[in-house]
């Protein structure tokens, strides 16, 4: 049965107080959406779970407009540390939602929703504005010039004139593009290949950086390496998950590395929250680490404190932050 086609239940699979004409052909409309919505399934039956779905969804999409002109989407951002001695080498831009009572929603419970309505197009530039605004900020203050890495949702693949747009943005708050880092996933890259190959030559003709997300969590890791150029190679979170009793995992990690730095990519391990996975990620010259060992998203105040506080300790003079590789062996 195509999931293009909706029809309407026998009569004697019904419930009794679905007698309601209008509210049969309600639910039928809900799972029939569901339907299409899944891989998993060619029909579904009906289930209360749909109609509170659907309602999640609808008071999400009557709020986000609003709550976007009332800037209630806000910065956050998780520092990244160089693996070697710990320094502040860049930060991942996030976004979080936090309602004018202060509560946040999480981004998991808004982005797939925005993803699915198109309305994280207007976001992500809303967020890439907002980075830049910050980087100027801190350059104003003679603050070091970190690389901001901000993401990149599947639907700007679509806008011929993305790179363009994005570099107006960054000329208006006079922000070296060098300073930039789009974001795209593994999954994005390789399911999009001849679109993301050009998009990264624009970028990288305009000066900003790519990364590539997730990398090893869908199944077209090495093809990536070979037709995609980009600068950063970010390691899911997958990879560290039982790290410590997987001698298989401990020699995939390391071999991705390796071959990442023949290549001149730096390497990023995500998600990254035990000492065991530090030491080993430092045994065999990871670049660069990021996840709640050192710190989770912080409000770009508390990024800029945590950075401040970082060079005075260290000593460090204002310089460009994440440059060059880890040593090999």
């Amino acid at each position: 049965m195509s999931k293009n086609v909706l029809q309407l239940c026998p009569k004697s699979t019904c419930k009794k107080q679905d007698s309601n004409i209008g509210e049969a052909i309600e639910k039928a409309m809900l799972a029939h959406k569901a339907a299409k919505q899944t891989d998993k399934a060619e029909y579904l039956f009906y289930d209360d779970a749909m109609k509170k779905e659907a309602q999640r969804v609808q008071l999400i999409e009557d709020k986000m407009n609003g709550a976007l002109e009332n800037k209630e989407f806000k910065l956050y951002l998780q520092p990244q540390y160089r693996i070697s001695d710990n320094s502040i080498a860049g930060m991942e831009a996030l976004v979080r939602w936090q309602k004018k009572d202060g509560s946040l929603i999480c981004p998991n419970d808004f982005i797939p929703i925005f993803e699915k309505n198109g309305f994280i197009a207007k976001l992500d530039y809303y967020m890439f504005e907002q980075v830049c605004r910050t980087i100027r900020r801190w350059i104003d203050n003679e603050m070091p010039e970190i690389i901001i890495s901000v993401n990149l949702s599947r639907v700007h693949l679509k806008n011929t004139n993305l790179v363009s747009e994005l570099c107006a943005i960054a000329d208006r708050y006079r922000v070296p593009h060098g300073l930039l880092e789009l974001e795209l996933t593994e999954t994005v890259a390789a399911e999009n290949e001849p679109a993301v190959v050009v998009l990264a030559g624009q970028f990288h003709n305009a000066g900003m950086r790519l990364s590539i997300d997730d990398f090893g969590s869908g199944y077209s890791s090495l093809g990536i390496l070979n037709y995609l150029a980009f600068d950063t190679l970010k390691l899911d979170r997958s990879f560290f998950k039982g790290l410590a009793d997987s001698d298989r995992a401990k020699v995939i990690i390391q071999s991705i590395i390796r071959m990442a730095h023949q290549l001149n990519i730096m390497t990023i391990a995500e998600g990254i929250e035990e000492e065991r996975q530090i030491a080993f990620l430092r045994q065999i010259n990871c670049d660069v680490v990021q996840g709640f060992y050192y710190s989770k998203p912080l409000p770009s105040d508390a990024a800029a404190r945590l950075l401040s506080e970082s060079v005075q300790s260290r000593g460090v003079q204002r310089e460009k932050v994440r440059t060059g590789f880890a040593a090999e062996p």
